[in-house]
């Protein structure tokens, strides 16, 4: 039987510690987060780290408002959901609070009944550390809140997409991280998933690398710092490549088919085996204006100019 108590009381908010809550993130490493794009949809794990949930096998993933000062532990890509449409006719149980050096109040958003297992916890009514107060949701910052929810998560209903330092030493992976540079720079970060989407074909969400410029009733498609910074240092690292004119040609599906050649090497951080397959070509102007014709023709961007800068 669940618990008759309120556990939350003790993490109930204060006015000092009282934060508007809009978004919510699942932050992952680079390998984890191209799967997510690649299949459209965030895929549940075995909860394991929930001793109340693991004997019942739940399925879910991490979401939280929580961000680290000196990078997170848990990778360097952010994907962030608006909690309201997250929580909208969802049950929410209390599952635990885990003693860390900062407390993590936890709870479980589901469609599913755990009254037998959980206490049922209505944000709207209880006094704890998430409040629903006139349509709003409200957090006590002074804890560590985390959301599981149990099923997958559409990568559509993600409405921005951003890179974060991951901590320089400590990771949730311990010694099997994928990245090997904990602490890498998040400009190394995108350029390795701007190749990786440049090089492969398949259905993206653009939402993730691009939003929505209104000005002077137009209306224009720009990249985010996700796209943005990849872009760029993917151009840097053109104009320090020698470019030897053995390729000699203006035939643009050629050069597509080469400088795409190049960013599956960059995609798999080979630095060394994209400049030598870029290098056949006349110069550096050459791959400029085929890689940006790429750049924009895969993310529908309005123009390249900022590129261009």
């Amino acid at each position: 039987m669940p618990p008759l108590r309120k556990p939350w009381t003790r993490y109930r908010m204060a006015d000092e510690n009282k934060e508007y809550l809009t978004d919510v993130s699942h932050v992952t490493h680079l390998q984890p987060a191209l799967r997510i794009i690649r299949d459209g949809k965030i895929k549940p794990s075995l909860v394991t780290e929930c001793d109340v949930l693991k004997t019942q096998r739940v399925l879910g993933t991490w979401l939280s408002p929580n961000t680290w000062h000196n990078g997170s532990r848990y990778g360097n890509l952010c994907f962030y959901f608006p909690v309201e449409k997250l929580l909208r006719r969802k049950k929410i149980y209390w599952v635990e609070a885990m003693a860390y050096q900062t407390v993590a109040c936890r709870f479980l958003v589901t469609n599913e009944d755990y009254d037998y297992l959980l206490k049922r916890y209505d944000p709207s009514e209880e006094n704890g550390p998430l409040l629903l107060e006139a349509g709003k949701y409200y957090w006590n910052n002074s804890v560590s809140l985390q959301f599981l929810l149990d099923g997958s998560i559409p990568a559509n209903k993600c409405n921005m997409m951003k890179l974060t330092k991951h901590h320089a030493r400590y990771c949730c992976l311990e010694n099997t991280c994928s990245d090997k540079e904990k602490g890498m720079a998040t400009y190394k970060v995108s350029q390795l998933l701007v190749s990786h989407v440049l090089s492969h074909d398949f259905d993206c969400n653009l939402n993730l690398f691009t939003h929505e410029s209104i000005g002077m009733r137009k209306t224009s498609i720009k990249p985010l710092d996700s796209l943005r910074e990849g872009v760029n240092y993917i151009l840097t690292l053109a104009h320090r490549t020698s470019f030897n004119n053995i390729l000699q040609t203006d035939d643009e599906d050629i050069l597509d088919a080469i400088v795409k050649a190049g960013l599956i090497h960059l995609a798999n951080n080979d630095i060394a085996s994209f400049r030598k397959v870029i290098g056949v070509l006349k110069d550096v102007e050459s791959f400029e204006d085929s890689f940006l014709s790429l750049v924009k023709k895969r993310f529908e961007l309005s123009s390249i100019n900022e590129f261009l800068d």
